[in-house]
């Protein structure tokens, strides 16, 4: 199985077959400070997000994590991205 986007800044850091254990994953990200910013079809649209997101409000690579979840046989067995993002520190301030 390819997981995609292996080469890139943001590598697909974790994979999840099902709803359990995409759930349980949410929940130990969320209790590291991260939030689901978005998913996509695509590897290379969750990568553009994960790059727009890092300059945008100056964040680390560390501070964006890429995972694949893969739906079960009863929903299709598609693959999706999604991009987690800690907290929004570094946001820019104007003045």
């Amino acid at each position: 199985m390819e997981l995609g986007l292996q080469s890139s800044a943001f590598p697909v850091r974790e994979v999840t077959r099902g709803f359990a254990e995409a759930k349980a994953l949410d929940q130990r990200y969320q209790q590291e400070g991260f939030e689901l910013d978005t998913g996509f079809e695509k590897p290379e649209w969750a990568e553009q997000r994960a790059t727009d997101l890092q300059r945008q409000y100056l964040l680390q690579e560390d501070d964006i994590r890429i995972v694949q979840h893969i739906s079960t046989s009863e929903t299709g067995c598609r693959s999706t991205w999604q991009v987690y993002v800690r907290g929004v520190k570094g946001i820019r301030v104007m003045f």
